[in-house]
């Protein structure tokens, strides 16, 4: 190798491999410096120059001097006061370790820097050491490195793969880790360590059992899932064999002794309900409520063979599903699950299987009616039927009579008979030879209604309730099969519907309803057509606070009609045009307000309900002094006689306990 100056380098020894970080490093250590460079056309040339001195210190004073490598059976043998540089290869030890032991042992300032006449380069890609000093310093050093490259024999390590076939590895591990908590972990030595043969070539391995539980002084395990394997790290045989012999003994066929069906009793909500609710949430969790690694046991795992598989392939351990089944008689739950999944479902139900809050609504109906009608009507019969000539006969007919024809045997009418009707109202009638030619009819009629309904009903919380107050009507259908006709009555309602769904907070209800106001205009006339239905609906949503009062009104309607039935012509002639015509007219007016209040039922003990109960009596009694309402009791119930205090009271007399 050519140098910038006229000087070239001996290397005394075998250094193998001789690569260009060593020769990089042996000619810093004798004062050189390399640096690369690259031409135009992409050649990589190295430029090697004598050092300059820096801080005022002076070059080397024999840049170049022989190179020793360093043999264990043939030491240096030179000139003790001779400048060498001295090749080191470790085998045991990092040359860092060395390097710095070096510093403190020489008194070396700082890594690469000569002080006094040595002077220390490491080159860390293969554990190699140069150092530049007198002879009699290297022969020094050399027999310190010695003592220090030394190999340290320690434990051999094992790697094992063991399987299970009914346990749980995750469950595993922690059960075998409690078990040797006792032994503390060993710390780190700072040596390099030698691969032992079952870890040459397994880099990555090594690397995932880093990350494991340690178990032990000198046992780390670590759980596969997915395989349901433990692999087991250690350099204790004792405490392998001990972690095995756990195993052994928890890897068992669990003998099914435990509990899996309960049965849970609903006391406030609707068992079916409920076991919905709780199905929905079971499946949406994959069948279990617990998502650790527990719940995955609950699929059975593919058998595997092994060492500790004597017995061929075995079965692994069927845990229970979960499943709920209610039962409408007794209004229960009958559960069947794993005792751990079984307490999470019976804390769910506690919180939710609570007292619902009540409402107490009571609901005012008031609906105002009047109406008005004014009907007349006039009819007359002019002509002689007696004579057997051509005569004419003219006639008016508006309903106030029955106009029939007498006929002889050969078809020929030979008279008329009128039977006149027995209308309400003022009626005349002029008679002449046995006829009515006139008859004459007036009406006027006024109604006036006040109906007043005061439904009220005790609702739970978030349930829909009804209240409605209707007429029914019927009418008669009827159908045609071939030849058969088969007639059916059916019926229509109107009236008025108030559904109500209340929504409890501490002071205040939220109440959801909706109001249908219907009615018809008359009557079924028993044909099959139904008269014409009028409906008004109402949708709310409002928030009365505990006590107070809601109100609907403005559900107001008013009719006006005139009628006007007449003979053409003659009808519209003046004066006379009303005794060839009948009319009518009709006014109705018709008004509803509901009056709605809430009280919220907080009490447990009932006394709220008592104290409504015992109004509601009041204004039942209120209607006739005779009624009397029993109420039962349990003597051997408290709450029963608490209760009936409650609604009759203490100062009620002997005749209102009597039913």
């Amino acid at each position: 190798m050519a140098f910038a100056e006229d000087t070239t380098v001996d290397v005394i020894g075998d250094v193998d491999p001789l690569t260009y970080p060593v020769i990089k490093a042996i000619l810093e250590t004798n004062g050189y410096e390399l640096w690369e460079s690259q031409l135009e056309d992409g050649t990589t040339v190295i430029n090697v120059r004598s050092a300059s001195p820096r801080g005022g210190q002076t070059a080397p004073v024999d840049p170049v001097s022989p190179i020793y490598v360093a043999d264990e059976d043939d030491p240096i043998q030179a000139p003790g006061e001779e400048l060498a540089t001295l090749v080191l290869q470790l085998n045991y030890t990092t040359a860092q370790v060395v390097r710095t032991a070096l510093q403190e042992l020489l008194g070396i300032a700082g890594a690469g820097n000569a002080s006094g006449s040595v002077k220390i380069v490491t080159v860390p890609e293969n554990e190699t050491m140069l150092i530049r000093a007198k002879m009699r310093v290297l022969e020094h050093i050399q027999r310190v490195v010695k003592y220090i490259d030394v190999e340290v024999t320690g434990p051999d390590q094992s790697l094992t793969i063991r399987e299970l076939f009914y346990a749980d590895a995750q469950s595993i591990v922690s059960i075998v880790t409690e078990a040797l908590s006792e032994f503390s972990p060993t710390g780190s030595t700072g040596r390099r360590a030698t691969p032992t043969p079952g870890q040459a070539g397994r880099g990555n391995t090594a690397r995932n059992l880093s990350s494991g539980t340690q178990a032990g002084e000198s046992t780390r395990l670590i759980p596969d899932d997915r395989t349901q394997k433990i692999i087991i790290q250690s350099t204790d045989l004792d405490e392998l064999d001990l972690v095995h012999q756990l195993i052994d003994e928890l890897d068992t066929k669990v003998r099914n002794v435990r509990n899996t069906t309960w049965i849970y009793k609903v006391n406030y909500l609707k068992a079916e309900e409920l076991a919905d609710n709780i199905r929905q949430l079971v499946e949406g969790s994959e069948g279990s409520l617990r998502r650790s690694t527990t719940g995955r046991t609950t699929n059975n795992r593919t058998s595997r063979t092994g060492a500790g598989n004597t017995g061929g392939v075995q079965s692994q351990q069927q845990f229970t599903p979960t499943r709920i089944v209610p039962h409408e008689q007794t209004n229960s739950l009958i559960i069947q699950a794993e005792p751990e999944e079984y307490e999470e479902i019976e804390n769910i139900l506690k919180q939710i299987d609570k007292r619902r809050r009540q409402v107490f609504l009571e609901v005012a109906l008031v609906q105002v009616k009047d109406s008005s009608s004014l009907n007349y009507t006039i009819e007359f019969l002019a002509g002689n039927l007696d004579d057997q000539n051509l005569a004419g006969i003219l006639l008016s007919s508006f309903g106030a009579s029955t106009v029939t024809p007498a006929l002889d045997p050969s078809g020929v009418i030979t008279g008329l008979t009128r039977a006149p009707g027995v209308p309400t109202g003022l009626g005349g009638i002029i008679q002449q030879d046995g006829q009515f030619p006139l008859i004459i009819n007036a009406l006027k009629s006024d109604e006036d209604s006040n109906i007043l309904a005061t439904p009220f009903i005790l609702a739970d919380d978030n349930q829909e309730n009804s209240i409605s107050v209707t007429n029914e009507i019927f009418y008669t259908t009827s159908s045609t099969s071939n030849i058969n006709v088969t007639t059916s009555q059916q019926s229509e309602s109107a009236g008025i519907t108030l559904n109500l769904i209340p929504t409890i907070s501490s002071e205040v209800v939220l109440l959801e309803l909706q109001l249908e106001v219907s009615s018809f205009s008359g009557i079924s006339d028993g044909t099959g057509a139904l008269p014409d239905r009028s409906t008004n609906v109402v949708s709310s949503k409002v928030t009365i606070p505990d006590g107070g009062m809601f109100i609907i009104g403005g559900l107001a309607q008013m009719s006006q009609s005139e009628i006007e039935s007449k003979i053409p012509f003659l009808g519209d002639l003046p004066f006379l045009g009303p005794l060839f015509q009948s009319s009518g007219s009709n006014t109705a007016r018709d008004n509803l307000y509901v009056f709605l209040s809430a009280h919220i039922m907080d009490d447990s003990t009932y006394n709220g309900l008592g104290s409504f109960t015992k109004d509601a009596i009041k204004g039942v009694r209120s209607f006739d002094d005779d009624i009397r309402l029993q109420q039962f009791t349990d003597p051997n119930n408290p709450r029963d006689a608490a209760m009936e205090d409650k609604i009759v009271g203490e100062n009620a007399t002997e005749e209102e306990m009597q039913p």
